[in-house]
């Protein structure tokens, strides 16, 4: 990992001593001058409060406390805005005994700092030298961009905070777990803050969840024309609240550059993949409507023409029977032709087994598989698969109450995130708080129906 460690110097020197023979001239414009910088001190602690305030409003989940004295500020303009601007910074802050808040001035003409292809490294002794707060101030969040494949910031050491940072990773072939990377002893906290990359467009994995499974792919294929329907190709993690984090991805750039953290009111700002029920032949046809999100999202459906996973999913709905199906089974037949559940009683039925097909050739169980999910675990590993870029079709089961088996019916719904609780391991149960889907049944009207998001609590 790379640091900073290199790159800071510990200056030190020993000042000489007046001269007991300075004239007393000299002396009275010393006295003038420490009279000016006493003045100037007093209007930069009048300044220093009034900042600290305005951090403490916008930023109140990052606990600072009531002491704006036991910090060091260090302001870059939003007209200074640099890559470099920002490595002074954070070297300056290893050198200072007191806690530091840099602070980041943005407008709406400056607000993104490019890194190149190289990472932000940050890695201070926090017992000597104190803590590091990087936040933003301004009509913008402070946009810190990348080209490594290592990452946008690496932290080796320090107690670190960052509050209204957008980290955006442009490497396609990163891991959005990759975007901020530190060692285990450094402390973290971050508030309105925001890790994005921006995969692949090319064809990907997918993934169909079908009752307690999770589809696992094995490999990706690059295929003419296989970009994402409506290039909805960027993720994001980003901070809702305390200790709250949420994944979610299939987002367009637009949709990203507009989020802000802290809550998840903007959910209902987005237009997600959600292919909709027509209502007329098509009541059992929910396993479609998470089928074609599936395949708009990867890729996979970009092929005949089809603009929308709406386009899609009527493509599907016409060529099946209006019975029970599943993803997993309709992408099979989408890609490949084959149906497994063919001549099954009670299964939908393809009318014209010809219309599936598109890439005939495809090894179908190399991309997609079946993997139990019964435990927090298995959602960890559910979402570890989208951040692989895969698609997730998830079956909501209901069963009978008094003995907990004996499945009576479910539902079909597209999974693009989590929210989760960052205090808590991955593996126990109340680390996840709820899901991100699409619904199929949650509006009506087809191609005029609202896209939406909805919040499923787990």
């Amino acid at each position: 990992m790379n640091t900073l460690s290199n790159i800071i110097n510990r200056l030190s020197g020993n000042g000489s001593a007046s001269s007991t023979s300075a004239s007393k001239a000299k002396q009275e414009k010393r006295k003038r001058s420490r009279i000016a910088r006493v003045e100037e001190l007093e209007g930069r602690e009048m300044l220093s409060a009034d900042l600290f305030q305005a951090i403490q409003t916008t930023y109140s989940d990052l606990y600072l406390g009531n002491d704006w004295e036991r910090y060091n500020y260090i302001e870059i303009n939003a007209n200074q805005l640099s890559a470099s601007a920002l490595r002074n910074a954070i070297t300056e802050a290893g050198t200072t005994e007191k806690d530091d808040i840099i602070v980041i001035r943005t407008s709406s003409a400056n607000s993104i700092i490019n890194l190149g292809n190289s990472v932000l490294a940050i890695d201070i002794n926090a017992s000597s030298y104190g803590s590091v707060t990087i936040v933003s101030l301004g009509s913008e969040k402070l946009q810190i961009t990348g080209h490594s494949a290592s990452g946008v910031v690496a932290i080796a050491e320090g107690n670190v905070a960052f509050g209204g940072v957008f980290l955006n990773a442009t490497h396609n072939f990163l891991h959005i777990d990759d975007v901020l990377q530190k060692n285990s002893s450094v402390q973290l906290v971050t508030t309105q803050f925001i890790r994005s990359v921006e995969r692949a467009g090319q064809a990907d994995n997918f993934f169909a969840l079908d009752e307690v499974y999770v589809g696992a792919g094995l490999s990706s294929s690059i295929l003419p024309g296989g970009a994402p329907i409506g290039l909805k190709t960027y993720e994001i993690t980003i901070s809702v609240g305390g200790t709250l984090e949420a994944y979610l991805t299939g987002l367009s750039q637009a949709e990203r550059n507009a989020i802000v953290g802290g809550s998840l009111a903007f959910l209902n700002n987005l237009d997600p993949y959600d292919a909709e029920k027509i209502w007329s032949g098509d009541s059992q046809h929910c396993w479609a409507g998470t089928s074609a999100n599936m395949l708009a999202f990867t890729g996979w459906g970009n092929v005949n023409g089809f603009q929308t996973e709406q386009d899609i999913y009527a493509y599907i709905s016409s060529n099946f029977t209006n019975l029970p199906g599943n993803p997993y089974s309709a992408n099979e037949w989408f890609i490949t032709g084959n149906y497994g559940r063919q001549g099954q009683a009670g299964w939908a039925q393809p009318i014209n087994m010809t219309s599936g097909g598109f890439y005939p050739s495809t090894n179908y169980q190399s991309i997609a598989e079946y993997a139990s999910v019964n435990s927090a675990s298995g959602i960890t590993s559910a979402v570890n698969k989208l951040k692989d870029g895969s698609a997730i079709g998830l079956t909501i089961g209901w069963y009978n109450s008094s003995t907990g088996s004996n499945r009576q019916g479910g539902h079909m719904v597209t999974m693009w995130g989590a929210v989760y609780d960052t205090a808590l391991s991955p593996t126990s149960n109340g680390y996840f708080l709820s899901l991100l889907v699409t619904d199929s049944d949650d509006s009506s009207g087809g191609t005029n129906a609202p896209n939406l998001l909805q919040n499923l609590a787990v």
